[in-house]
């Protein structure tokens, strides 16, 4: 059982997120304890699930090299850059713009058909409007450029 440099990732999901848990039990009121303990609750299982399955699976026999170890960290660059531009949309225009915008824009670079991906871009985005704006009533950012 040898720890991989995405054990470790997976180590400081387990931290940020059960930080995050902890942190939020200490919120006065229980609307605001809610989002937090049900994500990173959630985020802290998945983590502890895939670093089980990660050290119970068998090393590989071979040795890579610095170009392969560099281009097995691509994706991770390629998922952090949308995830980056996803929150940087979120601050410019609000969750209703960003959601489906992210969405449609995701499923489209992954080579689905535009009905596909303009169905769960707006099947996304309503499911999060009714979940957080009318059974939660939290108010979702209108963003930057449209609150004035």
């Amino acid at each position: 059982m040898r720890l991989r440099p995405s054990s470790y990732f997976l180590l400081a999901v387990l931290a940020v997120t059960l930080a995050i848990v902890v942190r939020s039990l200490s919120f006065p009121r229980p609307e605001t304890k809610l989002l937090p303990l049900i994500i990173g609750g959630l985020v802290f299982i998945l983590a502890a699930i895939e670093l089980v399955r990660e050290l119970r699976a068998k090393a590989k026999p071979q040795k890579e090299t610095r170009v392969e170890a560099r281009e097995n960290l691509r994706p991770y660059f390629v998922v952090g850059a949308w995830i980056a531009g996803f929150f940087v949309a979120i601050y410019l225009l609000g969750f209703i713009i960003a959601i489906p915008l992210f969405v449609l824009s995701y499923i489209k670079s992954r080579g689905i058909g535009w009905l596909t991906a303009t169905s769960l871009a707006v099947l996304t985005t309503i499911f999060i409007y009714v979940v957080f704006e009318w059974f939660l009533k939290v108010d979702l950012s209108q963003g930057l450029l449209l609150s004035w």
